[in-house]
């Protein structure tokens, strides 16, 4: 008996157990897409919109005076340089770190290394 077959026996519902979670990954998807989603509708939003008690899902209006009335802010040059120097200096200390960490995972043998690569595949 060929590999394959063998496969195919062992596995005859694998296309549907992977229906299952393909719509459990996109609901989890659309999850976590939301909270973008309305960060940029709000953003889009007129201010009287905004603040009232009676929320859409689609702005009656799109408009960009939020993104002029930013702009136009005395200290906006400053907050995006900070905000900036934030966002860089984390990712470079990130990615150093989990270089390092890599490193160490990959070279040593140490006692949890597989429920460790596990828990972070």
């Amino acid at each position: 008996m060929s590999s394959t077959t063998e496969t195919q026996a062992l596995r005859p519902d694998r296309k549907k157990s992977r229906l299952h979670l393909d719509i459990i990954g996109l609901g989890i998807a659309a999850v976590m897409i939301f909270p973008v989603y309305w960060l940029v509708i709000s953003a889009l939003r007129p201010n009287r919109e905004i603040r009232s008690y009676d929320q859409t899902l689609w702005p009656s209006s799109i408009t960009f005076d939020n993104f002029e009335r930013a702009i136009n802010q005395p200290n906006f040059a400053t907050a995006i340089q900070s905000s900036l120097i934030v966002a860089v200096t984390a990712v470079v200390g990130g990615m150093i770190i989990a270089t390092l960490a890599a490193l160490a995972i990959g070279r040593f043998r140490f006692f949890g290394r597989k429920p460790l690569l596990l828990i972070m595949i």
